[in-house]
C-alpha cells in the first residue's frame, strides 16, 4: 500500500482510484509516469490526487516491498518458527437464511481446514453462532472448556463480537470477512474489486456494453465489487446506468429476485456479473423461464469457483478465489499468530484470476435483441 504524507495520513492510491472512477492498475501508470494512459483518464487521476491531498512515495523510499502472493507455494510451504502448543480449534460460522454448513463454500473452508489439523493432531470444532456480540457467551464457553485454543471466523463482520474476542487474547483469524476489523486481527481474503475488473474486463472484451450488477447486501466486499464495476465501466466509455444495478441475498432466491427486478424494469442488457455463484444460478434460471438463453442472449460470470460452478447444468464462467486453500492456510496463520501473538496483524489476499466456460459468448445483436435502433460504440 502506497504511503501518504501531510494533512491526509489515511489517502491511499486505492481511494485515488475510487475518487477518479478508474482502476488502481491506472492510478499506478499515472503515478509511475508511464505513457500508456488516455490523457482525459491521466487528468482524472491529477485531479482526484490534487482534490484528495494525496502525496506519492515512490517504492524505493519504503521500507519494505511489496510481496506477491502465490496461492500454490502457500499451499506446499508450511510456516516456519516455533509453535505454541494448540490442541483444539473452534471453527466458527454465522447463522443465515441458508443453514451455514449446507453450502458448499462454507463446507469446503471446513473440509480443508480439518484435513490441516488432522495432519498436525489438532481437534476442530465447528460452532454456527450469532455474526453480532450474542456469539460471546457460547464461545467464552468454549474457551473455558479447552475447545477454542484457536479461533477462525468465517465470513463474520459485527464489530462488537470481533473486538469481545480480541479482548480475550485467543488466537483468532478471520476468512472473508463481512467488514474489514478494526482490531489488529489476521485476515485471509481477496481482492474483491480486482476480481470484478477481471469479470467486466472479459465481458466488455466480449463485444458487451449493456451489463447488469446483480450485488448481495451493503457491506465491505459487496462494496468493492460495485467499484470494480463502475470503474471498469468508465474506463471503457460506458455510462453508469444505476436501472442496470439490484441487489438482493447471496442466495439463489436473492439472484432470482435480482433478475426479476430487472427484466420489470424492461431495461436493455445482454451479460449480468453476480456477486456470487448462488445468485448467478438463480438469476440463470429467471431468465431461462423468461425465454432466454444463456449466453446467446445473455451472457453470466458469478464469482467463486465452486464444485457446482462447473458441474451445474450451466457451466458457469467465474472468477475462482482460491477458496480451497483458504481452510488450510486459516489453520498455519492462526499457529503462527499464536506462537508469535506480538506481530503486526497479517493481511492475505489471496490472487482471483477468471475461469470461461458455457455461460458467456460474444455479443450478438441479431440474438439479444439489443440494439432498438442504437448504435454501438
Amino acid at each position: 500500500m502506497d504511503t501518504t504524507l501531510g494533512n491526509s495520513p489515511s489517502i491511499t492510491s486505492y481511494d485515488v482510484a475510487r475518487e477518479a472512477g478508474v482502476s488502481i492498475g491506472t492510478v499506478s501508470r499515472v503515478l509511475s509516469n508511464q505513457p500508456n494512459v488516455d490523457v482525459k483518464l491521466r487528468s482524472r487521476v491529477l485531479k482526484a490526487i490534487d482534490d484528495l491531498g494525496y502525496i506519492h512515495v515512490p517504492k524505493k523510499r519504503r521500507a519494505a516491498p511489496k510481496i506477491q502472493i502465490n496461492p500454490s507455494k502457500l499451499a506446499e510451504n508450511p510456516l516456519k518458527g516455533p509453535e505454541k502448543k494448540i490442541k483444539n480449534v473452534t471453527l466458527c460460522v454465522p447463522v443465515r437464511k441458508t443453514p451455514a454448513l449446507q453450502t458448499s463454500y462454507f463446507y469446503q473452508m471446513l473440509n480443508t481446514a480439518q484435513a490441516e489439523c488432522a495432519r498436525r493432531k489438532i481437534a476442530l470444532m465447528y460452532s454456527v453462532v450469532e455474526d453480532g456480540p450474542g456469539a460471546l457467551a457460547p464461545l467464552d464457553e468454549a474457551i473455558q472448556a479447552g475447545n477454542a485454543d484457536g479461533i477462525l471466523l468465517i465470513n463474520f463482520g459485527a464489530a462488537e463480537l470481533v473486538q469481545g474476542l480480541y479482548e480475550r487474547q485467543v488466537p483468532i483469524l478471520m476468512v472473508d470477512p463481512r467488514q474489514y476489523p478494526i482490531a489488529p486481527i489476521d485476515v485471509i481474503t481477496n481482492d474483491a474489486q480486482d476480481a470484478t475488473l477481471l469479470a467486466m474486463e472479459h465481458l466488455i472484451g466480449l463485444g458487451h456494453r449493456d451489463i447488469a450488477l446483480i450485488n448481495g447486501p451493503v457491506r465491505y466486499g459487496m462494496q468493492h465489487r460495485q467499484y470494480g464495476y463502475e470503474i471498469s465501466l468508465r474506463e471503457a466509455g460506458i455510462p453508469v446506468r444505476p436501472e442496470l444495478m439490484a441487489r438482493n441475498d447471496l442466495t439463489n432466491e436473492g439472484g432470482e429476485n435480482a433478475m426479476l427486478e430487472l427484466l420489470e424494469r424492461k431495461v436493455d442488457f445482454s451479460a449480468v456479473f453476480c456477486a456470487n455463484h448462488y445468485m448467478a444460478f438463480g438469476a440463470i434460471r429467471v431468465l431461462q423461464n423468461a425465454g432466454k438463453r444463456v449466453p446467446e442472449d445473455v451472457s453470466v460470470v458469478g464469482y467463486g469457483n465452486l464444485e457446482a460452478s462447473e458441474l451445474y447444468t450451466w457451466p458457469l464462467t467465474s472468477i475462482n478465489d482460491h477458496n480451497e486453500l483458504k481452510g488450510k492456510l486459516a489453520i498455519r496463520y492462526l499457529l503462527e499468530r499464536a506462537a508469535h501473538p506480538q506481530d503486526l496483524p497479517i493481511r492475505i489476499s489471496l490472487p482471483v484470476e477468471l475461469i470461461v466456460r458455457g455461460t458467456t459468448a460474444p455479443f450478438n445483436a441479431t440474438a439479444s435483441g439489443q440494439l432498438q435502433g442504437r448504435e454501438r460504440k
